[in-house]
Parts: structure tokens; C-alpha cells; sequence
């Protein structure tokens, strides 16, 4: 990663022989640095960087790749230059050091370390820690690359022993800089139940798409829809009927790009290799993501192409799965810099080749796929305060059979197929104008997924029976966004969106077409978020507002009647919603925060489907639903941030219920599954998380979730209840636990060894539904623990070597299951799997 190595051992070197010479410069640099400097407005760390440079005269020296993401909070001014740049990189996870008498390194701080208090003082800290002047730093600096027959070399005046390169720890540790509130801000300031995980990190993990991740992230899951796609949960709310009951209740974003679908929760299981990082958000978020935030959001966010450095980095691995065959993956990442600071562009390749476990009549590992992922970005920055970014990403998954069964068999001879495709296309531009970001993104995604199931199981009125679904999808979205950047106690964002959506379900039985209609939506929405601070920015206060509209229709390409005479459903609804968003947030001290807040989170509303509609027309469409979090939360990073933490109490009220029940429109016509706002749920819940290293390469990271989100009232279907006052919501897991643990070893010359062991564990899911008038737990799961172990091998010369189990345990149990019976539908666990992964960056 960063410039090719040539030049960077170049640029070191030189900095090296800068560093050498005679201390008598030394009193040159002391006078440089006490210069007063003007103020600098908060920005993008390089930018900054650059600003600081050119006010004090100094040099930097530094991988540009470090500065990517990061936000300086800018200083107030008329202050010494060490001083200033000391408040430039607070919150970074940056430290500076002065190489002579007009340069300096930038370089991440080590693990366990302390950031440099920005007193510059000689003398002894209140903290008890010792400032050293930068006229000390350099003559030390020189001393050592002078005299250092007991430094570099031995006493003999052999060669040293090659270190190391810095622990790999620190890329789990280091501060991170998130965008959840359409703004740069660190981490540990951001008043929302938030985690983050580091594409760096991921990188290195062998989890092959957004369903295995999400199982590490706290009070968060991912059931799998009946079309084999996953689906998002978020402290227990879920969307009942995943394939096609309804709207997702978490917004699920690549990039600034906003996938979801009319009436279906399910979401493409995108490829994660070369990242910059997964932002998952807690709690109703429905102020600044909109409809379907209700629970939370799934950012997965890409790198973005640098513009000054060449970099390449390939990943491949091998690994076989117990009672399947081999697995086969290889990545390949680009960036490469095309007019230097002014246009760059970054590709990604992927491609899995992956045995099935599951065994058909006939065909073993019968599940086996193809997964195909590319990706492009092109950057462009004319000017230092206008840029645009284009994005294309192509995913395709081509499966020969679904992954269900039990004990590894599935009893139906005739294929199942289930092939995906995704298409998604943005435009971002930028400009940076004196005292706001003024943002404009716009993006299109053309997805479409086709499925097969053979129904037999069902019975003997089935014998023979194979359903085909073909859904697809095509979104055309615009955000135009305000976002304030100078510095001072109010800080507000605003904006307005834009959203075309239209869906085609068309559904087969054994040839037979059955179902072909569309779903439309036409939405638009506006927004803004105010940020007041009191107590020179210990206390702030922060509120929000969103409007919502959305006109919908329903129109069907032939009758569900299947009588060509009969008339075709168009059906047309309109919703709207009002939602806000209150924060108080305590700041006692720069490593801890105290907040709490109120928000709500909806989704729109949905017109009846066409079997029901061409029956009684007059039927009412579901009206949306609405989520309420009051939730009391705590983060904070003590112990010189070795300790890092996150916890939070929060009570959940969710109004109108968009929930399938079996109705009888007419006297006349059997019973049909019609969306219906049924019932209200609620209940209290909490979650906590902490990554802590007790000692020196020893890293734990722990998580638990719990929520207690039951029906207020007993919800009942044909005269059935079918789910009791108190019980569980469908799909709607109450436990999620992890445990991660990480030690890092110095290895022989030049190496590191990291060796990893973790597990998740997510609770049982039930679903009940009333099938030909009989209640029946037909989809009730298993609760899931999975562990993983590995062991990576990493040099200097930017390789590393991995080892690895996945399922370590070898959990086989379905996460669903149907009871007609259990031995026909089950979506199983992958099951263990060993493996080797080889990484090598340029």
C-alpha cells in the first residue's frame, strides 16, 4: 500500500540524510516553530497539512494514504507552530516528529501510546509526562544518526537485527473518522450507537460477503430471505415475509447509493475487499436516510482513488469446506494516479469460485456458485475546492442450487437455481466553498435476481410443482446537500431527495405464468439537522426534521386470474410522513461522551398485491408504519485509548405494524395474505461493546445485545391468534454476543505474527403463520454460534500469510426452517472450513 518502494526508500533517505546534519541548526528550528500562526479552519486533514506548510514554513513529510478520510478540527490561532500542528492532528490518531530544522514526519501512533499534549513546554506535564522541545527531538535525532555504534549497530558495529514493522494491532485500535451525521467527525464524538469496520481489517478476514460481516456486529443479523439473499435486523425489527412482506426496516447505502426495493426487505450480498470501511448505525436514522432507516443503516463505503500514489495489492486464497469440496478466490485492487493531484482512478476485480455442502438426488455439492465482482472509480479535482467522482460497481452471483436442506441433503431432485445480478452507477460532485460543502449525488442501480423451487415436499397436490420467481429492479436517486464547515458553536446540514423506483415481480409454476406486476414509487423529501454547543463545546444540543412523500402504483401485465377477460389491477396510493430528531450530548472530557436522544424511523406504505386487489378492489393499502428509539448512551476512549467503549439503554415503540395476515376479502373467494398495519410492538433493550489492550499486542474486543421487542396485544388472522400479546416479533433475534481475541509477535527479521480467535453468537428466530387454517411454527431457527480462528504471517516487503478456520466449531444448524417437512426447507450454515490466504501490496 502507498508509493512503490522504490520511491519511498528514496524519500525516507533523504529525509535520513536531512536528519544528520550538525545540531547547530538546532536553535534555526526552535525560532520556527514559536512563530505564531493565524488560524486554521476545521477541513480535510491534508488540506490543512497543506495550509500549515505554507504559514510556517516547515516541510512534511509523510504517505499521503495516511491523511485519506481524516478531519483536521483545524486551531483557533496566534499560537506557536508545534503548538498549532499539535491541535491540527487531535483526533486522528496521528503523531508528528521533527526531523531538522524545517521538517516533519507524520506517523500513526503506535498502540498504547499517548498522544502529545499540545503544551509544548520543557517542563514536566500535569499528567506527569515529560514535553521534550523540538530543538531536543532533532538533536537527539542527530546524535543517534551520528554516534549510533549502540543504536543501529551492535557493539561490535555489526548490522542490527531488522525490526518489524509497527504492530498490525493499531489498525484495530486507531481512531476512526465516520461520516453517519453527513459530516467528517471522529468516532468518539458522534452521539449514535455506531460501529465501524475498517476495510484494512476486513481485508484480511475471510468473510465473503455483507451476511457473514454483519454476524460480528452487535445487536445486528441477517436472515436469509426465501430467494437465498439476506435481509437486515437491527435490534430485533426485521420486515415480516423478508422476500416480498414489505420495505426493509434498515437503509442499506454503497457509497451515496440507496438500495431498497417497494415491497421486498432483501438486499445484494456485495463484496467487501478494498474498502475503506462499513459504518453500521443503530436506531432509527430517518432524519438524514430516510424511508427505511427505521432501524438503523448499513453504510458500506469504498475507497476512493488517491491522487498522487500508485498502489496494487492482490489477495488470493484456497480453502475446503467438511462435506464439501474447494473453494477457490482471488482480488485484485488498482489505484493508479492519471494527471498528479488532479485525476486518478481505482479498479477492483474479484471472483469466488465456491464448492456447495449441500447434497441433491443425484448431484453432491450441489449449492456450489460464482461470484463475480468489479468495481471502477474515477476521481477528477480541477480545483482545490471543486471535485467529481464517478462510480460504477457490477456484481453477479450465479448459484446452482440454493443452500437448503438438512444434514447436508436436500431431497428434491430438480434444480434450484438462484442467479443475481446488481448494476450500480453514481456521480458525486463537491465543492468546497468558504463556509459550507455544497454535495450533489446522483446514482442509478439495475438489480435482478431469479429463483427456482421444486414445491413436492408440500405434498401430494404439489408432486412435481417448481415455483420461478424473476424480480427486478431499477432506481434512478438525487441528493442535493448543504453542509456547514467553519468553525464556531453551530454546526447544520440540509438538503432535498429525489427517488424513481419501479419493480417487476413476475412469478411461474412449472412453466404456467401467474403473477406479472409492478410496483412504482415516485418519493421526494427534505431535511435538515442543527447543532448548537454550549460550555466552550462540552454540552450540545441537537435537533432534526425530514418531510416525506411518496405516490405509489400497482399495475398488472396479465390477471392474476389468469382469465384473459378479466380486467388488469391498477392501483395507486399516496403516504407521507413527518419525522424528527432531538440529541443531548455531554462532553466531560476529550475521551468521554454522554448522550441522549429521541428519533424516529419509518417506512412508506405499500398498495395491496394484485390476487388480493382483483377480488376487492376496494381493499386498503398498508399505511406506513413508525419506529420511536429513546435511548441513553455512553462512549468513550480512557486509558490513553487503550480502552475503548460503547453502551446503551433504549426503548422501542413501534406504531402501525406492517405485518402479512391471511384476511377473507369476499364470502365468495378463499383466504389470501393481504399487508395489513395489525399490531404495535415494543419493549426495552441494551447493548454494549469493547475493544481493550491490557497489555502490550494483546487485544480483546467484546459485544452483547438483548431486546425485548413483543406485541403489545395478541395480533390474530382468520379468527386465529397468531401471535400472543408478549410474544416475539417474526424474523426478530434477542441476543447477539461476541468475543474477539488478538496477540501480536515479533518473529525473526522483519516479521510479524498475529495470531486471532473469535466467535458470534445470534439467538434463535420463530415465525408462525396459518397455513389451510392450521397454526403453525413454520419458520422457527436455531440459535447460531460461529468461531474462527487464524494465524497471519506478515513482512515488511508487504505480504502476509494466513491460516484459517472458519465455523471452527462446526455449526450446522439452519438459521429458518420449514416443518413441511424439516427435512425439505432449511437455509443452512456454511459448515467448517479450512483454508490459506496469501495478500501481497505494492
Amino acid at each position: 500500500m502507498g508509493k512503490l518502494p522504490g520511491i519511498r526508500a528514496a524519500c525516507w533517505a533523504i529525509v535520513l540524510v536531512i536528519a544528520s546534519w550538525p545540531a547547530a541548526t538546532h536553535a534555526k528550528n526552535a525560532e520556527k516553530v514559536s512563530q505564531p500562526i493565524p488560524a486554521i479552519k476545521a477541513q480535510p486533514l491534508a488540506k490543512a497539512l497543506q495550509e500549515f506548510s505554507e504559514l510556517s514554513g516547515l516541510q512534511f513529510a509523510y504517505e499521503s494514504r495516511l491523511a485519506n478520510g481524516l478531519q483536521s478540527p483545524g486551531t483557533p490561532g496566534d499560537e506557536s507552530a508545534e503548538k498549532a500542528l499539535c491541535e491540527l492532528l487531535v483526533g486522528t490518531g496521528l503523531d508528528y516528529r521533527f526531523v531538522d530544522s524545517h521538517t516533519v514526519a507524520i506517523e500513526k501512533r503506535l498502540p498504547g501510546a499517548v498522544a502529545k499534549p499540545c503544551d509544548v513546554s520543557q517542563a514536566t506535564g500535569a499528567a506527569g509526562v515529560s514535553q521534550v522541545t523540538p530543538t531536543d527531538q532533532a538533536q537527539q535525532q542527530a546524535e543517534k544518526q551520528e554516534g549510533g555504534q549502540k543504536g543501529e549497530r551492535g557493539e561490535e558495529g555489526e548490522e542490527a537485527p531488522e525490526t518489524a514493522p509497527p504492530p498490525p494491532l493499531e489498525r484495530f485500535t486507531a481512531e476512526v473518522i465516520v461520516t453517519p451525521q453527513k459530516r467528517e467527525e471522529e468516532l468518539q464524538d458522534v452521539p449514535i450507537s455506531i460501529t465501524t469496520l475498517v476495510g484494512e481489517v476486513l481485508d484480511e478476514k475471510r468473510e465473503e460477503g455483507l451476511t457473514e460481516v454483519l454476524r460480528t456486529v452487535p445487536a445486528v443479523a441477517a436472515p436469509v430471505t426465501a430467494l437465498g439473499t439476506p435481509s437486515i435486523a437491527i435490534r430485533g425489527v426485521t420486515a415480516d415475509f423478508l422476500a416480498f412482506g414489505g420495505a426493509p426496516t434498515a437503509s442499506y447505502y454503497i457509497d451515496s447509493v440507496p438500495y431498497g426495493f417497494v415491497r421486498s426487505a432483501m438486499v445484494p450480498d456485495a463484496d467487501l475487499y478494498d474498502l475503506e470501511r462499513i459504518e453500521v448505525l443503530r436506531g432509527p436514522q430517518g432524519t438524514l436516510f430516510g424511508a427505511n432507516a427505521q432501524s438503523g443503516v448499513v453504510r458500506i463505503l469504498t475507497h476512493d482513488p488517491d491522487l498522487s500514489a500508485f498502489e496494487t495489492k492482490v489477495r488470493g486464497s484456497v480453502s475446503s469446506t467438511e462435506g464439501g469440496g474447494t473453494n477457490y478466490r482471488g482480488d485484485l485492487a488498482v489505484n493508479l494516479p492519471l494527471i498528479e493531484e488532479k485525476l486518478a482512478a481505482r479498479a477492483v476485480l474479484g471472483y469466488t469460485d465456491r464448492s456447495g455442502w449441500i447434497d441433491k438426488p443425484g448431484t453432491p455439492n450441489a449449492d456450489s456458485a460464482d461470484i463475480t465482482n468489479a468495481r471502477l472509480k474515477v476521481l477528477g479535482k480541477p480545483t482545490e475546492k471543486f471535485s467529481l467522482m464517478g462510480s460504477y460497481w457490477y456484481t453477479s452471483s450465479q448459484y446452482a442450487n440454493q443452500s437448503i436442506g438438512n444434514n447436508g441433503e436436500n431431497i428434491t431432485p430438480t434444480p434450484e437455481p438462484v442467479n443475481s445480478d446488481a448494476k450500480v452507477y453514481e456521480l458525486r460532485a463537491d465543492y468546497y466553498a468558504d463556509a459550507v460543502v455544497i454535495t450533489s449525488a446522483t446514482s442509478y442501480f439495475d438489480y435482478g435476481i431469479d429463483s427456482s423451487l421444486d414445491l413436492t415436499p408440500l405434498g401430494p397436490w404439489a408432486s412435481g410443482i417448481v415455483q420461478k420467481v424473476d424480480f427486478g429492479s431499477k432506481v434512478f436517486c438525487e441528493e442535493l446537500g448543504v453542509i456547514s464547515t467553519g468553525a464556531g458553536p453551530w454546526r447544520w446540514s440540509a438538503g432535498a431527495s429525489y427517488r424513481d423506483d419501479t419493480d417487476r415481480f413476475i412469478q411461474h409454476f412449472s412453466g404456467m405464468l401467474a403473477a406479472d406486476y409492478e410496483d412504482s414509487s415516485r418519493s421526494w423529501a427534505v431535511f435538515g439537522e442543527l447543532t448548537r454547543a454550549f460550555l466552550d463545546e462540552h454540552l450540545e444540543l441537537t435537533v432534526g426534521l425530514r418531510y416525506f412523500d411518496d405516490s405509489q402504483n400497482l399495475d398488472e401485465n396479465i390477471s392474476a386470474t389468469l382469465d384473459p377477460d378479466t380486467p388488469l389491477v391498477h392501483a395507486q396510493a399516496s403516504f407521507d410522513r413527518l419525522t424528527p430528531r432531538t440529541v443531548l450530548t455531554w462532553h466531560p472530557n476529550d475521551d468521554l461522551a454522554f448522550y441522549a436522544s429521541y428519533a424516529q424511523g419509518f417506512r412508506s406504505g405499500l398498495t395491496q398485491q394484485p390476487n388480493v386487489l382483483v377480488v376487492a378492489p376496494w381493499f386498503p393499502p398498508a399505511e406506513p408504519d413508525l419506529l420511536s428509539n429513546y435511548e441513553l448512551g455512553t462512549k468513550g476512549s480512557p486509558w490513553g485509548g487503550r480502552l475503548q467503549f460503547e453502551a446503551a439503554v433504549f426503548f422501542l415503540d413501534w406504531k402501525d405494524m406492517q405485518l402479512g395476515l391471511s384476511v377473507e376479502p369476499s364470502t365468495s373467494n378463499p383466504a389470501m395474505t393481504a399487508m395489513l398495519n395489525a399490531s404495535s410492538a415494543s419493549g426495552l433493550g441494551a447493548e454494549f461493546s469493547f475493544t481493550v489492550t491490557p497489555v502490550e499486542r494483546f487485544l480483546i474486543t467484546s459485544s452483547f445485545s438483548w431486546n425485548d421487542l413483543t406485541f403489545d396485544s395478541d395480533v390474530i388472522s382468520l379468527d386465529t391468534i397468531l401471535f400472543f400479546e408478549g410474544s416475539r416479533i417474526p424474523y426478530s433475534p434477542e441476543y447477539t454476543a461476541g468475543l474477539a481475541l488478538d496477540y501480536y509477535f515479533l518473529v525473526g527479521r522483519g516479521f510479524n505474527l498475529l495470531a486471532s480467535l473469535s466467535g458470534n453468537y445470534t439467538s434463535a428466530i420463530e415465525y408462525t403463520q396459518l397455513v389451510n387454517g392450521v397454526l403453525m411454527p413454520q419458520w422457527d431457527g436455531d440459535a447460531i454460534p460461529i468461531s474462527r480462528a487464524s494465524v497471519t504471517l506478515s513482512a515488511r516487503k508487504n505480504w502476509s500469510l494466513t491460516l484459517f478456520v472458519d465455523n471452527l466449531n462446526d455449526e450446522r444448524g439452519p438459521t429458518t426452517r420449514g416443518e413441511f417437512p424439516e427435512t425439505w426447507y432449511a437455509l443452512n450454515t456454511r459448515p467448517r472450513t479450512f483454508g490459506l490466504q496469501v495478500e501481497f501490496q505494492l
